[in-house]
């Protein structure tokens, strides 16, 4: 099985995915999803931080979070 971070290989060998039940490609596809939507909003969270301000967004950005 190839894994594509040592991360997530990690978390395979200490059991974590069978802890929670998930299958064996579960993880890899938790992780991309989360890498491609941090590369998609990344860029805007950080503009919109420059202009309310560093003050303002990061308070912001941890109450509304999902």
């Amino acid at each position: 099985m190839k894994q594509n971070s040592t991360y997530s290989s990690y978390q395979y060998v200490s059991g974590f995915t069978t802890d929670i039940g998930a299958a064996d490609n579960d993880l890899n596809l938790a992780v991309s999803l989360f890498f491609i939507t941090f590369v998609l909003f990344q860029p805007i969270s950080a503009a919109v931080g420059r202009r309310v301000g560093a003050k303002h967004w990061i308070p912001i950005i941890m109450v509304c979070r999902p």
